[in-house]
């Protein structure tokens, strides 16, 4: 899709895609409507499921493999139909669905994700910054900083999921922010994660959003 998600395929039914539930229950009935949605089981867990719509009455079928089991015998109550390019929360992790397809965010890679991130975790985010974690004048970590408009806290956003553990203490937990220092990072400015070099620019939606230099080292 993008450099930023990959492939929800291993941990969805079906490989996540439409055309896959499609061209399923079609073998079983003549008319087949197929949509996304967010919905709740028993009125209490929430979910992903594919609505499918024949002339046999409507179903719905778990999106995620791990929800399989909990909708048998079950009531499911749709929610809110998820359109093309629309982002959602699931568990810890973003997703959006887009092509036709589900796809997990693997990198918090532009101001857009992350604002999606944090609308869709129930938080107004404002002043929405990219900035260098240090400590004792070392770079740890990108983040993303920006405050919550109803809540009035800072929250902190590790651009890598990987770079998490850079800021734990060496017993375990979370460092707190206040341990850390911060500095702005800059358009233009180069960032080394792994083999990769990042940069960040603003895109022609306005956005800040990091971009990998083709001087990046790529593995087979």
């Amino acid at each position: 899709m993008d450099t930023f998600f990959v492939s929800a395929s291993e941990i969805c039914l079906f490989q996540g895609r439409k055309s896959t539930v499609e061209n399923y229950f079609r073998l079983q009935f003549s008319q087949v409507i197929v949509q996304l949605f967010l919905v709740k089981i028993e009125k209490v867990t929430p979910a992903l499921a594919w609505k499918i719509l024949t002339e046999g009455g409507t179903f719905f079928y778990p999106a995620f493999k791990m929800n399989a089991l909990m909708f048998q015998d079950k009531r499911i109550y749709p929610q809110q139909e998820l359109k093309s390019s629309q982002y959602f929360m699931f568990g810890a992790h973003l997703f959006k669905f887009e092509n036709e397809a589900i796809w997990k965010c693997k990198i918090l890679g532009t101001q857009e994700i992350v604002t999606a991130y944090a609308l869709s975790s129930g938080l107004m985010p404002v002043d929405l910054r990219l900035v260098k974690v240090l400590y004792l004048n070392k770079v740890l970590a990108l983040e993303w900083v920006f405050d919550e408009e109803n809540l009035k806290q800072e929250f902190y956003l590790p651009v890598f999921d990987d770079e998490y553990l850079k800021l734990r203490h060496s017993k375990g937990g979370i460092c707190g922010p206040l341990e850390f220092g911060y500095q702005e990072f800059s358009c233009g400015e180069i960032y080394r994660h792994n083999d990769e070099i990042w940069m960040a620019k603003v895109n022609d939606k306005g956005w800040v959003e990091l971009v990998l230099s083709p001087l990046s080292v790529v593995k087979s």
